[in-house]
């Protein structure tokens, strides 16, 4: 009977310490289980807010480089948050948003690196969410209520494009192949420098005798080709490379060059209409007017010698001013067909070996072209007027090792150089 007693004894002792093991192991159960849960629902909602926060980021740049309007920026890249954060799947982000329970800020340098928050112009855009508490599950069992994510974007223009360059004007200018990093002078030309982008009957072209600098970039020849191609219509299979080369169109074309570009200023001449070639937004021009006086010389129609940039009543920098003023009547991209109309990407190429009607032309790089008025037509004199302006946005592929200038680029996603943590 001893024997038996001593045996339940340990039994039962046994059975103790087996309720205490089951539960240390259910509640380690219960912890890997909250761990898996939790962590995965919080990488999940991470990535979901880390999208809408890229592409806020996005539409604010975007809009920052059509309109150099932070605010419009802003309100962007708040609505472009919440079109995102309302989509089905990221119901605990747009409620939480919703309920007041983190913003989303907003912030602007004239730098990437380092990233100055409020440094003038305003180039790059930083979009981030920080604190986004979620509520916590199976993971409370450890003691861990804190449960929160977070993100950050930065976007804003690419280094300059080199190949695949895309949507460009039917028009080339002659340059020299210099890219000394320390010159002020890109392929020759400086940035606000007026130009002729074409030449009249009158004026010999670089490009050799019975060029005027026009260009077929779409298979496309003739005046209805030039007329499109003027007007914006763009074959989106149709890029060029550094280094590529281009077929010059020949013949002066004076009537669809003027009827093409001069919808960028709303003034309809030919088959062209508004529904398909509409305005830009600012269609102010300097007045007096710029032309070419009988030695090829720019001066103003008053017969005022022409000096500099500064001379214009209504430059690049005009032109920008207005389109920060919301006075102007739009306020929102999805008209962005009207933006930056007159706003050429243009192709710079070797003319030192002149091609007389129709042949062939090395492409040296790219430059970005603001139209400076309406082209005016007199007999076979049609001349187009451009500054040299610091960028555009193109569609194309970026060089890694970019030159600095008056180059086309196009809106990126940045890693932070901050960093930003959760």
């Amino acid at each position: 009977m001893l024997l038996k007693v001593r045996l339940s004894s340990t039994v039962k002792h046994q059975q103790g310490v087996v309720m205490v093991m089951t539960a240390i192991a259910m509640l380690a159960l219960l912890a890997v289980t909250g761990l898996a849960l939790d962590g995965g629902h919080l990488l999940l909602t991470k990535t979901r807010l880390q999208n809408a926060v890229d592409a806020a980021a996005l539409s604010a740049a975007r809009t920052l480089d059509q309109t150099n309007n932070t605010q419009e920026a802003i309100d962007d890249a708040i609505d472009a948050f919440i079109r995102n954060a309302s989509a089905a799947e990221n119901s605990d982000i747009i409620d939480a948003y919703n309920n007041n329970l983190f913003t989303v800020d907003v912030e602007f340098s004239s730098t990437l690196v380092p990233f100055t928050v409020g440094s003038n112009p305003a180039t790059f855009v930083r979009v981030k969410v920080l604190g986004l508490q979620l509520t916590p599950w199976l993971i409370q069992v450890t003691g861990f209520t804190n449960k929160q994510v977070g993100a950050t974007a930065v976007s804003g223009p690419s280094p300059t494009l080199s190949s695949n360059i895309c949507n460009l004007a039917p028009v080339m200018m002659c340059g020299d192949e210099d890219s000394d990093p320390d010159d002020d002078y890109l392929f020759g030309y400086q940035t606000n420098e007026v130009v002729v982008l074409k030449h009249g009957a009158n004026q010999e072209s670089d490009v050799g005798t019975g060029n005027f600098q026009l260009i077929r970039l779409d298979g496309g020849q003739g005046g209805a080709a030039v007329r499109d191609g003027t007007a914006g219509g763009y074959d989106p299979n149709t890029c060029l490379s550094t280094g590529d080369s281009v077929a010059t169109e020949p013949g002066n074309t004076v009537g669809p060059v003027v009827q093409g570009f001069n919808t960028r200023f709303g003034q309809y001449q030919g088959p062209l209409s508004e529904s398909d070639y509409p305005p830009d937004f600012v269609t102010d021009a300097p007045a007096p007017a710029l032309r070419l006086d009988s030695e090829g010389n720019i001066e103003f129609t008053n017969g005022t010698p022409y000096n500099s940039f500064e001379d214009l009543s209504f430059s690049h920098a005009h032109y920008g001013s207005a389109y920060s003023d919301e006075s102007n009547g739009f306020d929102s991209l999805s008209e962005a067909e009207n933006y930056h109309r007159r706003i050429l990407t243009v192709p710079v190429g070797d003319c030192s070996s002149t091609v007389n009607g129709q042949g062939q032309v090395s492409i040296y790089g790219f430059t970005c072209v603001y139209l400076v008025q309406p082209i005016v037509q007199q007999g076979n004199e049609a001349h187009v007027f451009g500054q040299i302006v610091e960028g555009c946005s193109a569609a194309g592929t970026f060089s890694i090792n970019p030159v600095t200038g008056p180059l086309p680029t196009k809106i990126i996603l940045y890693k932070d150089p901050d960093a930003i943590e959760a």
